[in-house]
């Protein structure tokens, strides 16, 4: 799903260098674990996105169908699959990733790993379950 589907909010920013991550709460001007000389690339802004209470709000049907396609349900044949793109298009980023967004692009962030991914951390997962229950009929 793209940021609009997310609903995500309160921005924090993000600043790297090399493997160190610098955040900014955007509640205050103070710096949380800044190493020394962290900015942000020439031009760039990454913004680390919040998702609290993402988790609990209901989907539009619009959203459910766009994450449907996305991870390979086909909503007309598989009408019975689409319980699992109504879990997956609110599904919480798990601790310790991040969702982070650099203009119109969203990507995930893993702070203990400092590895990042375009997809969803649980997107894997919610494919599984497809597969699962399509072999199931």
């Amino acid at each position: 799903p793209d940021a609009a589907a997310c609903h995500l909010s309160k921005p924090i920013r993000l600043w790297t260098r090399g493997s160190d991550v610098a955040v900014m709460s955007s509640a205050s001007s103070s710096y949380e674990d800044v190493p020394e000389g962290a900015q942000t690339p020439a031009g760039s802004h990454v913004e680390v996105l919040d998702e609290e209470g993402e988790s609990f709000r209901e989907p539009t049907e619009e959203e459910v169908l766009e994450y449907a396609e996305f991870v390979g349900i086909d909503p007309e044949s598989e009408p019975h699959l689409l319980w699992i793109a109504r879990e997956g298009v609110v599904a919480p980023v798990p601790k310790p990733w991040k969702a982070c967004q650099e203009g119109d692009e969203v990507f995930y962030f893993n702070f203990e790993t400092q590895e990042s991914l375009w997809d969803h951390p649980c997107d894997a997962h919610y494919r599984s379950l497809i597969d699962k229950y399509r072999a199931l009929g």
